[in-house]
């Protein structure tokens, strides 16, 4: 939150596009690393009293009592439940949650990259052509599109893909998915995965303008695809942010 924060009053207005994806990656890492940082004082300070006080509220609140009728049980005294055992049941379901849902996304993308035409880009990339599909998108060196987007807007959607790929924003997003499976309860990781999506776009979309393409007819596409956009997990979809 603290670094989210900082970069949102400082750079999110700013078009300096590869420092601020920078920007964003460090605040994903460092929330990761910092809770590990320990560091000792010889008298507690304000900020340890005020991290203190609540987890100690918690843990010393009434125990929460479940009738045996609401769990199956005809005799027996219940469950008992504290308040952070509570909290801790919800945050797993949470993530449970989060992770079966990402993984049906993930199937329903496997299945939409099966069969179709394929062939090899001039970088090495697989394209795959499927009439299937809405909106192109792109993961790791795979370029998936319909029949009739590569027959009329082949040399645009192929840029903006390629540029995704050549930068490697496949990775970004697993590390944001894992980001957001373990932190779902917090505001700050959707709206930095917002950002951080928007970014994406922004940079393939300069690569797009730098090949001569009309920017006006450019626009107009990115509009048509962001109208039939599908959900994607961790996959670079043309007009998502941009």
């Amino acid at each position: 939150a603290m670094l989210y924060s900082l970069f949102f009053a400082c750079l999110s207005r700013e078009t300096f596009h590869r420092f601020n994806r920078v920007a964003l990656l460090f605040t994903m890492m460092a929330s990761l690393v910092l809770p590990f940082v320990h560091l000792t004082v010889s008298h507690p300070t304000v900020v340890q009293e005020a991290v203190q006080m609540p987890k100690e509220y918690l843990t010393e609140l009434p125990v929460i009592q479940i009738h045996p009728a609401l769990i199956g049980e005809g005799t027996g005294e219940g469950l008992s439940l504290t308040w952070g055992q509570l909290l801790t049941y919800i945050y797993l379901a949470g993530v449970d949650a989060m992770l079966l849902f990402l993984l049906v996304q993930t199937f329903r993308m496997y299945r939409l990259m099966q069969g179709g035409l394929r062939h090899t880009d001039n970088q090495g990339n697989t394209v795959i052509l499927k009439p299937s599909v809405r909106s192109p998108f792109s993961l790791f060196r795979w370029i998936v599109m319909s029949v009739d987007d590569y027959e009329q807007h082949r040399q645009s959607i192929l840029t903006h893909e390629q540029e995704h790929i050549r930068l490697g924003h496949t990775y970004d997003l697993l590390l944001l998915e894992a980001m957001r499976i373990f932190q779902w309860f917090n505001p700050f990781i959707w709206l930095l995965g917002h950002d951080l999506r928007a970014i994406h776009e922004y940079e393939a979309d300069e690569a797009v303008i730098k090949q001569g393409i009309d920017a006006k007819q450019y626009q107009q596409l990115l509009v048509l695809k962001a109208m039939g956009n599908r959900l994607q997990p961790f996959a670079n979809t043309l007009g998502r942010g941009s």
